[in-house]
């Protein structure tokens, strides 16, 4: 008698049942006692007992005990084996079930259509197709094709193996689908990535009355996902697919909850799908509320921080995980240094005196040292994330350690450190990459050329330019850029959209103007950004009139012109306005063509929404500005529903330009007041202005803000704030500054020597001359000039004169026109009337007042008083209602005793209402 658990068990049916309720609630310890007891009592042979005992391991998950009972039996029926194939499938031992198969066709036992069933999971599993069309075949020979069950089956493993229309083939064939057959193909249209169809399945399972189950939701939320994710993989701008995909998961959500369908898995892609959808507070919500979610669904709600460049939110996520016990993977590393990039590059975020920069590279350090303790700071992956965060915070030889320390390279890899060197300004080591990928023989793509090429731009922007050695980089970054260009017509990404935008920009750079164009016509399929750098180009090189022309052509063409599109057109039509003339109607302003097209373009900025964008707004005053109309500059800045730096820097700029200094200042005021960030713009345009009234109050708070900033490095602000200085007559300033700066150039000894000209310290402006060619430095022509105007204030005729002189000479400098007046005064004073005829030769220093102002005061000082009336007739014709001529006329016909004609002079300033 066979005892178990105390109750006696006295016939194999008794045994059978005990088995079936073990089988029911997995109870493996229960199956193991009553193996023992049936070992026991010699039952193990009885009839089906063996048998059954073999399926009810199997369905326990013991598949090893299975496999040792089914051994130790005299024989095996179709039962025990259908039950081992189906156990090992499920329990994703495919291989060892096709194997027995294999042992079971030996004993010449035939499958029956639970048998297959089971062998058809295992090829999908393993995606054996060869060995699934054989069972499919066999099925239809036996008739077993038409049973729902093995339909169903069929579907799945067609799915799993990729071949949907087989899937689809044996689905339409079935005569009836139940939940389990929509499920399936379902399912294998998501396998597929053929998310629209599985929708549209779904929606056909609802139309023919089938309620779907829990297995039919998870499928159908997945198929929601394959939308998204192929616009997001894609890179499109598709929102209308998100949107729908959105929606209808949204939908799918609310009926699982209603129909109490929700579950964990559930949960983790409805996370996946929301954070797909970029629903990012619908995602943390379902996150929220999902007990212990996958690490996938972490993961997704990163991705989709990542996405929309919330680097702070990705961080906080990716630390939350830590202290839930959560353990990061590969994808999980990627993404927290991911975020440490985009870190970088956000200049809002400052913590206690650390710069976004800094902060990322600390974090980012701290997750090198993890993926080294977890052994995969190797893995490719990881380190081209590493790659790209330490280009990012610029530390170059950090990356070339990571790079150094990988397992291999990829192009992934190599094309991040190609793009760390261009954007670290570093085109000789870019090029030289560039050059050992090439030997080694890998595989470029667009994005290798496209770093390349800006790579080798880089080599320019570090020469000024102007200046010898900047052509001659020109040239060289030009015979480089036509190498890469032939590069990659051999390689068929010449005509790639990407490739060739990066080459119309790079050529115009370059003033290839010729080879720009051609890249651009040659192009198949256009872009928007292909359109604006041309236009770009066109108004960067002054040829304002063939960028609105391209304008106007992308119209035509039904291009519709974004943000950047606008600036740069606005821009060609700022170029447009110096250079335009109008030769058919005189009495048309030279700028008004120009300014009616810019008004033209102002409007389209404003029907389109894009006045918004500050970078758009300030080139709309810039060109107002450009044509002259700074009243309407006034008007639509102060229109501006915000305040930002671009615009405000505008203006700032305009007012300077314009001599409106006062104006400038009060906008200095204004921006303190709003708390607006101070670019470079905005402190120099600040300091010309108090240069023009020489306010030393507001050049000491810009100093200060200077220091603050960092801006003091910059040898142009120096510069200008040595100008300052001397402008604001507060020279023990621009002595400190000047001595201050390290192996100052040129243009600082020249603002240097300003200062002192402006005072009237000729003296100490010549000792500061006389020093330039010690340092290494030859005086420029406005070096001399102020040399000059030092020595013309100072009264210092004779050595302004031999100055002169030395400066022809020596150095060949012919002054331009507005410097005359200076010579004028000079030799005025020297009594050298006979030079100032000859400089009076030059018409266009005739409409010059103050060239007639200094002649008259030279005149006086000599008693000449026929050059004075000569001088004297030249004012009244160009300002007849200056006050200080007629004074000063009346004072020199009243040295010679002319009294008569000094009471005209004196009735003449009467007569126009002006009063000594």
């Amino acid at each position: 008698m066979l005892m178990v658990d105390g109750v006696s068990v006295v016939s194999t049916c008794n045994v059978l049942t005990l088995l079936k309720a073990c089988q029911a609630t997995k109870a493996l310890d229960h199956v193991h006692h009553v193996h023992t007891q049936i070992i026991c009592h010699g039952m193990l042979h009885a009839g089906w007992l063996g048998d059954y005992l073999t399926v009810t391991y199997a369905k326990c998950g013991a598949l090893e005990d299975a496999w040792v009972v089914s051994q130790s039996l005299p024989y095996r029926t179709i039962f025990s084996w259908s039950s081992l194939i189906s156990a090992y499938a499920d329990s994703g031992c495919s291989l060892e079930a096709l194997e027995l198969h294999q042992c079971m066709v030996q004993e010449g036992i035939e499958p029956n259509d639970y048998t297959y069933v089971a062998l058809l999971k295992a090829c999908g599993n393993t995606c054996n197709l060869k060995l699934a069309r054989q069972f499919h075949l066999d099925l239809c020979a036996k008739g077993f094709e038409i049973d729902l069950f093995v339909g169903n089956t069929l579907v799945s493993m067609y799915g799993k193996c990729g071949k949907t229309l087989e899937a689809e083939k044996v689905f339409y064939a079935l005569s009836q689908h139940d939940v389990i057959s929509w499920t399936a193909m379902i399912s294998t249209y998501v396998e597929a990535g053929l998310g629209e169809e599985g929708l549209l399945a779904f929606r056909q399972m609802q139309e023919e009355s089938c309620r779907p189950n829990k297995t039919t939701f998870v499928v159908f939320v997945q198929a929601c996902c394959c939308l998204a994710e192929r616009v997001n993989a894609l890179g499109m701008e598709d929102d209308i697919t998100k949107d729908m995909a959105l929606e209808i998961g949204r939908a799918c959500h609310i009926d699982a909850y209603r129909m109490s369908y929700m579950s964990n898995l559930l949960s983790n892609i409805l996370v996946n799908l929301y954070s797909k959808c970029d629903a990012i507070l619908e995602a943390e919500i379902v996150l929220g509320t999902t007990h212990q979610p996958h690490i996938v669904s972490w993961n997704a709600l990163l991705s989709a921080y990542i996405r929309q460049g919330d680097s702070k939110k990705a961080l906080l996520l990716f630390m939350k995980m830590q202290t839930q016990g959560v353990v990061p993977e590969l994808h999980t590393l990627v993404f927290a240094l991911q975020a440490c990039t985009i870190l970088a590059e956000d200049e809002s975020t400052i913590v206690i005196n650390h710069s976004s920069s800094e902060i990322a590279f600390e974090i980012g350090t701290s997750l090198h040292q993890d993926t080294r303790r977890r052994g995969c700071d190797s893995d490719v992956y990881v380190g081209t994330s590493l790659l790209s965060m330490y280009g990012k915070v610029g530390r170059v030889s950090e990356a070339e350690s990571v790079f150094r320390e990988l397992s291999y390279h990829d192009l992934a890899s190599c094309n991040a450190m190609l793009t760390l060197y261009a954007e670290q300004g570093l085109g000789n080591r870019a090029l030289q990459f560039y050059r050992q990928m090439c030997k080694e023989g890998m595989s470029l793509n667009q994005l290798t050329f496209v770093t390349s090429l800006q790579g080798c731009n880089s080599l320019c922007e570090k020469a000024d330019d102007g200046d010898l050695k900047w052509m001659s980089m020109r040239h060289f970054s030009l015979e480089i850029v036509q190498a890469l260009h032939s590069d990659a017509q051999r390689k068929g990404y010449a005509s790639d959209v990407l490739v060739s935008n990066t080459l119309i920009s790079l050529y115009g750079n370059l003033g290839a103007l010729r080879e720009a164009e051609g890249v651009f016509y040659a192009l198949s399929q256009r872009t928007v950004v292909s359109w604006t750098a041309m236009i770009s180009i066109y108004a960067e090189n002054n040829q304002g009139h063939k960028g609105l022309l391209l304008f106007r052509l992308m119209q035509e063409e039904k291009f519709v012109p974004n943000q950047l599109t606008f600036v740069a057109s606005l821009q060609a039509c700022s170029a447009l306005g110096p250079e335009f003339d109008i030769t058919t109607e005189d009495t048309v302003p030279q700028n008004c063509i120009p300014l009616e097209i810019g008004r033209a373009l102002h409007a389209d900025c404003c029907k389109a929404g894009y006045m918004l964008d500050p970078l758009v707004s300030a080139t709309v005053l810039s060109m107002y500005g450009n044509c002259g109309e700074l009243w309407e500059v006034e008007s639509i800045f102060t229109s501006l529903p915000y305040f930002h730096v671009d615009p405000c820097n505008v203006a700032l700029t305009l007012y300077v330009s314009k001599g409106e200094d006062e104006q400038a200042l009060l906008l200095y005021r204004l921006m303190q007041q709003e708390q607006l960030p101070f670019s470079y713009t905005t402190l120099v345009c600040t300091l010309q202005a108090c240069s023009g009234i020489s306010n030393l109050e507001i050049c000491y708070e810009v100093h200060f803000h200077i220091i603050a900033t960092e801006f003091d490095w910059i040898p142009s602000v120096n510069v200008t704030l040595i100008h300052a200085y001397g402008s604001c007559a507060s020279m023990i300033d621009a002595y400190i500054l000047f001595h201050e700066t390290s192996e100052p150039e040129v243009s600082a000894w020249t603002s240097y020597i300003g200062g002192y000209a402006n005072c009237g310290k000729a003296i100490e402006a010549l000792h500061v001359l006389e020093n330039i060619p010690l340092a290494g430095y030859s005086p420029n022509a406005i070096t001399w000039m102020l040399a000059l105007l030092a020595c013309s204030r100072a009264g210092l005729a004779a050595a302004g004169i031999e100055y002169f002189v030395f400066m022809r000479q020596e150095h060949g400098f012919w002054l331009e026109a507005k410097l005359n007046t200076i010579l004028i005064d000079l030799f005025g004073r020297a009594g050298d009337f006979k030079s100032v005829d000859n400089l009076l030769l030059n018409m266009a220093i005739q409409e010059d007042p103050t060239v007639w102002s200094c002649l008259l005061s030279a005149c006086r000082l000599h008693g000449h008083i026929k050059q004075a009336e000569h001088a004297f007739d030249h004012i009244l014709k160009l300002q007849p209602k200056t006050t200080a001529s007629y004074v000063l006329m009346s004072n020199i016909y009243a040295d010679p005793g002319m009294l008569h004609s000094a009471e005209v002079a004196q009735l003449g300033s009467v007569c126009f209402g002006f009063s000594e």
